[in-house]
């Protein structure tokens, strides 16, 4: 893995995480040796826990996060209605982002949500975390990323008042600031 970020460990790496990423996120910094985490609108692991019963538990993502999301032959989920998918994952983007955004979207494997977390500890203990939380959030429930956040992670999330689920497209700019600021 560390071949594909260019760098050995405990060199200049940040890792940047989104939505499902924030599961695998402390694995590569702690891999990395990374000296920062931003995480946007993420998921946190329990460490030794599966996200499933997570979420069961916790309410971690909304009632209709699914919706517009199907099951294709490998059991990977699948956004099929570019009309859901803009209005959950994409609210508050451009048309035209939402639709950009949407034809580069991939199949997601379901297994990192069922197998249980081999991350150690959360966060990583080498990196300075930063959490960047929308207040529109379709996805990842804001309520829960208001407890969630300080509990797990010891700080406060940089929160983004009227801005949905991907940020780092309708407000590249200020995502970009803080990915600097990092």
């Amino acid at each position: 893995m560390l071949d594909a970020l260019g760098t050995d460990p405990g060199g200049d790496v940040v890792v940047a995480a989104h939505s499902a990423g924030g599961l695998t996120a402390p694995l590569v910094a702690a891999e990395a040796g990374a000296r920062a985490v931003v995480l946007v609108s993420a998921l946190l692991p329990q460490p030794g826990g599966r996200f499933v019963e997570q979420n069961a538990e916790e309410h971690v993502l909304l009632a209709d996060y699914q919706a517009g999301v199907e099951r294709d032959a490998e059991g990977r989920r699948v956004w099929t209605d570019a009309e859901l998918a803009r209005d959950h994952l994409y609210n508050g983007c451009a048309p035209e982002d939402a639709a950009s955004a949407y034809a580069r979207l991939r199949p997601q494997a379901s297994t990192i949500f069922s197998e249980i977390s081999p991350a150690a500890a959360w966060p990583p203990a080498t990196a300075t975390v930063v959490d960047v939380r929308a207040t529109e959030d379709r996805i990842v429930s804001p309520q829960w990323a208001r407890v969630a956040v300080p509990q797990r992670l010891g700080l406060d999330s940089i929160v983004l008042e009227g801005v949905g689920h991907s940020p780092m497209l309708s407000h590249p700019g200020r995502v970009t600031e803080i990915l600097l600021a990092a």
